[in-house]
This record gives C-alpha cells, structure tokens and sequence, in this order.
C-alpha cells in the first residue's frame, strides 16, 4: 500500500467514525499543530481558549468536509488554514499572526479592479483565508499550495518536495491557485 492510499484510507475512516483512525491522525499531526499555533494565542486568550480545543475543532471541520482532498501535504495545510482562520477569529487579531494582504501575493492584482478601495490588513487576511477554505475542498492542491507558500513562507521547492511533484508543477498550481481566489473574489472586495 502506497503511503497516499494508507494516508487516504486512514482519513476515511476517520471520516467514517473509526476511533483508531482518529488517535492515528492525532498522534500524528496534533502535536505539530499544537506547537505551531500555540504562541500565536497571545497570554489573554491562552487564558480562555486551548491550542488543544482550537486544532482539534479544526481537524474535525477539515475531516467533515475532505471531499476529494487525497495529499497528505494539502490535508496539514487545509486543517493550518482552518486553525489560522479560528485564531483570527478568536484573536481579533492582537498583531500576532502573520498577516497576508492581497499585495503579498506574487502577481496578485487587487481582486476586484480598484486599488482605490482598501481594507484593513485584518479583513484581507480574513477574506484571503476564507476563500482560501472555500475552494479547498473542490482544489485541494492548488489551495494547499498558496496556504504553504503564503501564509506558512515554505518556498517553491519545499513544496515540490512535500507534494513530490516537480517545481514546475507547484508554478502552475500556485498560478492556477491564485486565478481561482482572484475569479473567487472578484465583487465581493
């Protein structure tokens, strides 16, 4: 069994109920998310909200709702996404977690045509993710690549090396990717 058919597997079953499949999952990615997110609560939250509630209501949304999503790499960087949205939420942000603006992306023209109109770096951060998790499900691949690329700062040959795809692939995701959210965007800035 190839390591994407077990990885495949294993998140149906998890879909499907399987407390195995579960504590697999968990043991797995749990801790990374953990330690990743963790200080990015800032102390005021961490007082209210745990790290732990927040990735575990995570990767249960992302296993919810994994449609077509068959990468391991794409499924860390869709449960990253909904983690990092839920920070945003909980946040309001407190100027803790990384910001990504419409400017930030490569070749990414203000969605919807007029410069002139601007949004807080908050609420482009916001819109971004929430498109982002949006098309997920329908382009797992294209969608995982501009999270790890923009929002996780991994550069295109990391990512060509974590989807074991070559970088020319990644290019064409990432272009693709950010027609998508464009396309997605366009009226709704």
């Amino acid at each position: 069994m190839t390591a994407e058919s077990h990885f495949t597997r294993l998140i149906e079953r998890a879909r499907e109920g399987d407390p195995e499949a579960w504590k697999e999952v968990f043991a797995k990615y749990f801790p990374r998310w953990v330690a990743r997110f963790h200080g990015e609560l800032g102390d005021t939250l961490k007082r209210v909200w745990d790290t732990e509630d927040i990735v575990q209501s995570a990767l249960a949304e992302a296993i919810a709702k994994i449609g077509n999503l068959r990468n391991e790499a794409c499924f860390f960087a869709w449960v990253s996404a909904i983690v990092r949205r839920k920070l945003l939420e909980k946040q309001k942000l407190e100027g803790r977690l990384k910001l990504v603006r419409f400017d930030d992306l490569d070749g990414f023209a203000h969605p919807d045509g007029r410069p002139d109109r601007k949004l807080s770096s908050q609420e482009e951060n916001r819109c971004l993710l929430d498109t982002i998790l949006a098309l997920f499900p329908v382009y797992p691949e294209h969608m995982g690549c501009v999270y790890l690329r923009y929002f996780a700062g991994k550069s295109p040959d990391d990512i060509a090396l974590l989807y074991e795809r070559s970088k020319r692939t990644v290019y064409r995701l990432l272009q693709s990717g950010l027609l998508l959210i464009r396309s997605r965007l366009s009226g709704k800035v």
